[in-house]
């Protein structure tokens, strides 16, 4: 019994070296230096800093940017672009809501029954309550409206609600989006409060991105502009409603010669914002009739789990 207590023992602990050992084959991911990897001004800027330590999870390096806004995660090195940018447009709008024009555009704001369509998404059932009978009319025809534009489809997380597209905050949101060089529909929950919150104010107010923007000190840069896009991916989606940048897209991945069935796969996926899609489709048409630009779509549709894949 003492015999093969004592081999039991034995090949225990020869079975947990073996796997010791093995596991020792493997390298251990690494953990790089932002300092080492990155430009000095991605690494650091009067807004921001990138913490030095960044680990890397399947490939991908993980980064976690201090502000005054608090902290922001990037997976990959676009996402750390995106996020450096939006921190400097958060800084700059706040600028802007500081600013004496803006304060006129909230007196006026406040004069119009346009809050209506902000408060019914907001407080329903309240705003029900206090809504005087005369302006139903309004309220049933922008409800028609919305019922039109997004009969043929389901509006995705990235985009605004239905109120707010209908009455053309959403355009100004974009506009203000282009001007800052910010993706409109990003998942910055930070960014997204302060746009909606400066375009609300520019469209009840009655004032433009131009009128609110000028005489700021223009003492808050934003960084990493050298980073941008194609001209006409940019108007496209400064211009377009979600609903016809869809169209459009799918207009130019059909003449692509993309099938049907794999168009609407990458439309409809959840992992891409209308943005992200825009890009891609624009770049890719850039490309010319190359060949493999199908295969492309379908790997991005079949291993995208999310915004940073």
């Amino acid at each position: 019994m003492i015999y093969r207590v004592v081999w039991t023992l034995g090949a225990a602990a020869a079975f947990v070296g073996s796997v010791v050992a093995q596991e020792s084959m493997f390298e251990v991911a690494p953990v790089l230096s932002a300092g080492e990897i990155l430009r000095p001004e991605i690494a650091r800027g009067s807004l921001h800093q990138v913490r030095d330590a960044v680990p890397t999870e399947g490939g991908v390096n993980r980064y976690v940017i201090d502000s005054e806004f608090g902290p922001f995660t990037a997976h990959g090195n676009a996402l750390l672009l995106e996020r450096v940018r939006e921190i400097y447009a958060i800084a700059r709008l706040r600028e802007v809501s500081k600013g004496s024009e803006y304060a006129e555009a909230v007196k006026r704001a406040a004069k119009t029954p346009i809050d209506l369509a902000r408060n019914l998404v907001n407080d329903p059932v309240d705003t029900v309550k206090s809504v005087p009978q005369g302006l139903w009319k309004f309220v049933n025809r922008a409800g028609q409206g919305v019922k039109e534009a997004t009969r043929r489809r389901e509006t995705s997380d990235y985009e605004d609600n239905r109120a707010a597209s209908l009455l053309g905050v959403s355009k100004l949101k974009r506009e203000w989006a282009a001007e800052l060089n910010v993706d409109p529909y990003s998942t910055n929950e930070t960014l997204q409060r302060e746009l909606d919150s400066v375009a609300w104010t520019s469209f009840a107010g009655k004032a433009t991105v131009s009128a609110l923007t000028m005489g700021l000190s223009g003492g808050v840069a934003i960084a990493a502009t050298s980073v941008s896009f194609a001209d006409a991916a940019n108007g496209a989606i400064r211009d377009l409603a979600p609903l016809d940048l869809r169209l459009a897209n799918e207009g130019r991945l059909k003449k692509m010669g993309l099938s049907a069935e794999l168009i609407n796969r990458f439309l409809d996926h959840p992992a891409f914002s209308p943005m992200t899609q825009t890009k891609l489709v624009f770049a890719l048409e850039q490309m010319g009739k190359v060949k493999g630009r199908a295969d492309f779509v379908r790997l991005a549709v079949e291993e995208s789990k999310g915004e940073q894949d």
